[in-house]
This record gives structure tokens, C-alpha cells and sequence, in this order.
């Protein structure tokens, strides 16, 4: 359902690093620990300098070459391993036992089996199925999210849920519930979730999160 006590701490440990790397550089947010292990960062900055990391590839590069904090080799092999991320607006539809189940809301849909970081991901929004923007990470031979999830306020009737199911259901019986990332390449067509410029108006966002971000 999550990452491991000792998971969890090393997620965090790349992650912090990530952002105060971001912040040196960028400048984007005022008194900022520079230090990971001091880093307590408000949600709404972590959303500020994690939106840059991911828009600058060159930032990235720079990053792994430098390894400012003196991670191991293997922490920056997973650093590499998210320019495999998959970024977009997703359902989570259900929680099971090993994993949550997030459907890409692009055609053809993928079905993806998600971790959660410190808690299972849908603790991180406010109801089930819920639409998020937020990106997916490869997490060695797991998917887990950045942390950080932009919650829709959208409330899915009986038609939209039936849809969603049938989606899981075709996925799992042809066993193509993707996870790890990249996802293989011959994705088919199980039944498209509606769009997200076709679900209903929502009234206001929520921004959800771990609870160490």
C-alpha cells in the first residue's frame, strides 16, 4: 500500500535534496533551509519548486552530475529513473491491498497499480474515485507519486464510476495493470475513462499530499 519506514525516509532524503537544489538556484522561495535534513517546506512551495524540477531537464542533468548532498549511487540511479515519470491528470478508483488502482485519463487508457508514500494514496485525496493532476514515479520495480496531488472537486455519478470499473476489470483480466514504469510500449485500448475536460464542473480544487512533503 506504501513505501517502508526505511523507504519512506530515503524517498524524502532524494526529495528534499531535489527542492533545495531547485531553490538554490531558482531563488523561488525565501528562507529555505538548505540543509535536507532541516527542510520543513508548506505544500504550496514544495508545489512552487517541484512544478520548475520538472519543467527543467537541464536542472536535472545538473543535478545528478553535481550530487550536491553526496547521495549514494543507487539514490541517483532513481533520480534518472524519473525522467521515466508520467505526469497528467488521473482517477484514483480503489485501494487494494497492494497498491491503489490510477487510470490515465489519455486515450488509450492505462490502468497503473500506485504506492503511496507514507500512507496508501487514497488517504491523499478526499474521496474515491477521484480525479488529481500529479505525476507518477518509477520507484525501483514500483510506481509511487512525487508526494504532491492537485485534487479535483468532481463528483462521479453511477455512469462514470460504472466506467472506470470496467476499465480495472479489463486491465486486470488482461493483466495489464501497469507497475512499474516505463510502462510497455503496446498499450491497448481497455475502454477509455471519460476525459477530464468531460467530467463534471468541480467547484473548487484541493490540494492533496503526503504527509511529510
Amino acid at each position: 500500500m506504501h513505501l517502508s519506514h526505511d523507504q519512506i525516509d530515503r524517498f524524502y532524503g532524494i526529495w528534499k535534496s531535489l527542492l533545495i537544489y531547485v531553490n538554490r538556484h531558482k531563488r523561488l522561495i525565501s528562507g529555505l533551509s538548505d540543509r535536507p535534513c532541516d527542510l520543513t517546506i508548506h505544500p504550496r512551495d514544495a508545489m512552487v519548486l517541484r512544478n520548475v524540477l520538472w519543467k527543467d531537464s537541464a536542472l536535472r542533468a545538473a543535478y545528478r552530475a553535481e550530487n550536491p548532498d553526496g547521495l549514494a549511487p543507487q539514490d541517483i540511479a532513481i533520480v534518472e529513473s524519473w525522467e521515466d515519470r508520467q505526469a497528467g491528470m488521473f482517477f484514483i478508483i480503489k485501494q487494494l491491498r497492494p497498491h491503489a488502482i490510477v487510470l490515465d485519463s489519455r486515450s488509450p487508457t492505462t490502468c497503473y497499480g500506485v504506492l503511496g508514500i507514507s500512507d496508501p494514496l487514497t488517504l491523499s485525496v478526499p474521496f474515491i474515485p477521484c480525479m488529481a493532476e500529479g505525476v507518477l514515479l518509477p520507484w525501483e520495480d514500483k510506481i509511487i507519486y512525487d508526494s504532491l496531488l492537485v485534487a479535483k472537486s468532481v463528483h462521479f455519478g453511477p455512469g462514470y464510476r460504472s466506467s472506470f470499473n470496467e476499465s480495472y476489470k479489463e486491465a486486470k483480466a488482461a493483466r495489464k495493470i501497469v507497475t512499474s514504469l516505463p510502462a510497455p510500449p503496446d498499450r491497448s485500448e481497455w475502454g477509455a475513462p471519460p476525459s477530464a475536460a468531460a467530467a463534471p464542473r468541480s467547484s473548487q480544487e484541493r490540494s492533496g499530499r503526503s504527509s511529510r512533503s
